[in-house]
C-alpha cells in the first residue's frame, strides 16, 4: 500500500524582513510563576525542527560594465530577496568605497561575511544558520548549518560546545534557473560573466582571456627579488647556453649563489626550451640540473632571460600578479576590476606539461579541471603581489599542537605548505576539516612565548602547490613579448544566483544524551560536522547534564538589549513552522510540514495564516 499527501491553498510564514530586527520573544517570566515545566523543565534528550527560507545577507554593490569600470548598474533592487549594498561596489585595490548608506549602516560589508542568522536561542541553546563566504562580489552568502549548547561534565564544570557542518551547505548556484548561459567570444574577454565551457553541461568558472585581445590576466610565482636584479640575462652570442637532457648548461661563467635546490626557473626567449623548470641543483656552478628532459641544442644568438627564486623564500606564498589593459602597461598590476579580495581563483593547466612559445600552442589551451589554488586574501600593489589564503583557523593552535582544526576545507591539500603568522606548516594529512601538519616547516619558527600560538579566525596563507608550474602559458610574440608578461590564466568561480530563496528546507538539531552526540540535519540527512570546544581547545562533546536555562527564549535573533549584538544574529527570511520535542530523532516522517508527537511536544509554532 502507498500513500500520498495533498497540499492545497497557499503557503504561508512569519517573514523576517530584509534590514528588519525583529524576532518572537518567548518571555519566561510570563509562562513561569512557581514550578518550572515544559521546555525550561527538560533536562533529557531533544529536538528542534525548523522550516525556513534564508534570504541572501551578501548583498552586491554594482554589476560591472562590459568595460569593469565598476561603475555599472546596481544588482540588487528592493524587489530581491537579498540584503541592499547600494551605494558601495567593492573593487580593487582600494577597500569598498564608503558611503551613506541604509544597507551598509544597517550591516556593514564584514560583518555580512561572518553573519550568523539565529532560528532559535537559549543562553544554554543557540541553533543557526552561519554565512561562510569570503567577498560579496558575485557570491551571495552561503549557510553553514550550526548550534551552540553548554553542559556540564563529570566534574561540575560547564562546558560550551560549538557543533557546524563541515562546509556551507545551502549554497547559491551557478546555474541560471537550472539552466547553463552560453557566452558569446565578445563576452570571453570580461571577468565576472558565466560561461558555459567547451561541451560542459553546467556554468563553472569565469571566461578565459582571449589570447588575440590585449587585456590579458595572469598570476606565476613572485622570482628573485630583493637581492640584486630579478632576472640573469645571458647572451648567447658570448656566452652560449647549452640544453641538453636535464641540464642548463653555460659556456662560462656560474649561476647565481642565490638559486636555491627544489625551487623554479623560468626561462624565455631560447630557441625550444621556454617555460617552468624545477632544480635539483646547481646554484654557484656552470652547470643546472632539472627535473625535466629538454630539447637539446645550444642557443648562440638571442639573449635568453632566467628568472629564478632567490634564497629569501619571506614571500614564497604569494602570487606574481598583472592585469595588462587595452594599453598593455606593465604598471597595470592591481587587478582591479577582475580579482577581488575573498575570490576563489583556479589555474588553467595544460595536460602536455610546459607550454611552448608558439602561437600554435598558445592560443589553444586544453580545457581542462582547473587548479584551485584558494582566495585572494590581500593585494601588496606596490610589490605586485597578491596573498593567497585557504581558510581561517576554528580553534586557538597551542606550540605543541600537530593537528589545526579550519573553517573550511575545501580549497587545502595534501603535501602543500601553508603560513600562520611567520610560521610555515606542511599538510600531511587530511580528516574533514581537521589538518595534520609539520610544525616550523622549512626551518620557520614556532613561538613559545605564550600558550596559544595562533589564535581562533587566524588567516591561513597557502602556498603554491609544488607542481604548479607545469602548464604553465608562455607568450613570446606580440603584445605579450615582454619577460614579465608570462604566467598561467585565471580562473574564478561563475556568478552565482541566490535560487535558495526560492524555497523552503528543513533543518534540524538533535542532542542525544545517552550517546554524547549533537546532530545536524538538512532536508532530512544527517550532515557531517566539526565539533569544537574553543575555549578548551578541544573537541567532543562530554556532557553528563543539559538543561534549558531558565530564561527567556527568542526566534529569529538572541534577542539581546544591544542593538549591534542583537543585529549580528539577526534571521532574515521566512519561517514557517519551528518545534521542539522531547527526544533524539534521527528520522524525519516528512521535510514539507512538522509532526511532532504530541506527548514530547515541548513547543511548537506553525505560522500559517489564513488567505485574508
Amino acid at each position: 500500500m502507498s500513500s500520498y499527501r495533498v497540499y492545497a491553498g497557499e503557503k504561508k510564514a512569519l517573514v523576517f524582513p530584509i534590514m528588519g530586527d525583529a524576532y518572537v520573544h518567548l518571555d519566561y517570566s510570563k509562562h513561569i510563576t512557581d514550578e518550572v515545566y515544559g521546555l525550561w523543565g527538560h533536562k533529557e534528550s531533544f529536538t528542534i525542527e525548523a522550516i525556513v527560507t534564508p534570504y541572501d545577507v551578501n548583498g552586491f554593490g554594482y554589476r560591472l560594465n562590459a568595460d569593469l569600470s565598476g561603475s555599472g548598474t546596481a544588482h540588487y533592487t528592493e524587489a530581491e530577496l537579498g540584503l541592499p549594498f547600494m551605494n558601495r561596489y567593492y573593487s580593487m585595490p582600494a577597500p569598498a568605497t564608503t558611503t551613506t548608506s541604509r544597507s551598509n549602516s544597517y550591516l556593514s560589508y564584514a560583518n555580512r561575511l561572518e553573519h550568523k542568522m539565529t532560528l532559535f536561542y537559549n543562553t544554554n541553546c543557540e541553533f543557526y544558520l552561519e554565512n561562510l563566504t569570503r567577498t560579496n562580489m558575485n557570491q551571495p552568502a552561503e549557510y553553514k548549518l550550526g548550534c551552540v549548547i553548554k553542559g556540564k561534565n563529570a566534574a561540575g564544570a560547564t562546558r560550551t560546545i560549538t557543533i557546524t557542518s563541515k562546509s556551507p551547505v545551502i549554497t547559491a548556484s551557478n546555474q541560471y534557473y537550472l539552466n547553463p548561459i552560453k557566452q558569446t567570444l565578445v563576452g570571453m574577454n570580461t571577468f565576472g560573466r558565466p560561461l558555459f565551457l567547451d561541451g560542459e553541461d553546467i556554468v563553472r568558472y569565469h571566461a578565459i582571456r582571449n589570447d588575440s585581445d590585449s587585456s590579458y590576466a595572469y598570476i606565476e610565482r613572485p622570482f628573485r627579488e630583493g637581492v640584486g636584479s630579478e632576472f640573469e640575462s645571458i647572451n648567447g652570442g658570448s656566452n652560449a647556453i647549452t640544453f641538453s637532457g636535464s641540464t642548463i648548461v653555460r659556456a662560462s661563467g656560474t649561476w647565481s649563489s642565490y638559486i636555491q635546490n627544489n625551487t623554479y626557473l623560468k626561462v624565455v626567449d631560447s630557441a625550444n626550451n621556454d617555460g617552468y623548470y624545477k632544480i635539483l641543483s646547481g646554484g654557484g656552478s656552470n652547470t643546472l640540473t632539472i627535473s625535466t628532459t629538454l630539447t637539446s641544442g645550444t642557443d648562440t644568438s638571442n639573449p635568453i632571460v632566467f628568472h629564478f627564486v632567490d634564497d629569501n623564500a619571506a614571500r614564497s606564498h604569494r602570487f606574481y600578479q598583472a592585469h595588462f589593459k587595452s594599453s598593455g602597461s606593465d604598471n597595470a598590476t592591481d587587478m582591479i576590476d577582475s580579482l577581488w579580495i575573498g575570490m576563489p581563483i583556479y589555474s588553467q593547466t595544460h595536460t602536455g606539461g610546459v607550454f611552448a612559445s608558439s602561437a600554435s600552442v598558445a592560443v589553444t589551451p586544453d580545457q581542462t579541471q582547473p587548479i584551485a589554488l584558494g582566495y585572494v586574501g590581500a593585494y601588496n600593489i606596490s610589490t605586485e603581489v597578491a596573498d593567497i589564503y585557504g581558510g581561517k583557523l576554528a580553534l586557538d593552535t597551542t606550540a605543541d599542537a600537530t593537528t589545526i582544526y579550519v573553517d573550511d576545507s575545501r580549497y587545502f591539500t595534501t603535501d602543500r605548505t601553508i603560513q600562520i603568522g611567520s610560521e610555515q606548516m606542511r599538510i600531511t594529512a587530511i580528516s574533514g576539516n581537521a589538518l595534520t601538519v609539520t610544525r616550523g616547516y622549512d626551518t620557520t619558527a614556532v613561538s613559545t612565548s605564550t600558550g596559544a600560538t595562533h589564535s581562533l579566525g587566524d588567516n591561513i596563507q597557502l602556498y603554491l602547490p609544488d607542481d604548479f608550474m607545469i602548464g604553465f602559458r608562455h607568450r613570446a610574440s606580440g603584445a605579450f613579448n615582454n619577460p614579465k608578461r608570462t604566467g598561467v590564466f585565471a580562473l574564478t568561480d561563475a556568478t552565482k544566483e541566490i535560487n535558495y530563496v526560492l524555497r523552503p528546507f528543513h533543518v534540524a538539531m538533535g542532542y542525544d544524551k545517552g550517546s554524547q552526540k549533537v546532530s545536524l540535519y538538512l532536508d532530512g540527512a544527517e550532515l557531517q560536522t566539526d565539533v569544537y570546544n574553543i575555549a578548551e581547545d578541544t573537541t567532543g562533546l562530554d556532557f553528563t547534564d543539559f538543561e534549558f536555562e531558565e530564561s527567556d527564549c527568542y526566534f529569529g535573533s538572541n534577542g539581546n538589549t544591544t542593538l549591534a549584538t542583537r543585529r549580528a544574529s539577526q534571521f532574515m527570511g521566512e519561517m514557517h513552522e519551528l518545534c521542539i520535542t522531547g527526544a533524539y530523532k534521527n528520522g524525519f516522517q516528512t521535510i514539507d510540514t512538522l509532526v511532532p508527537n504530541y506527548r514530547n511536544t515541548l513547543l511548537y509554532y506553525r505560522f500559517e495564516e489564513a488567505n485574508l
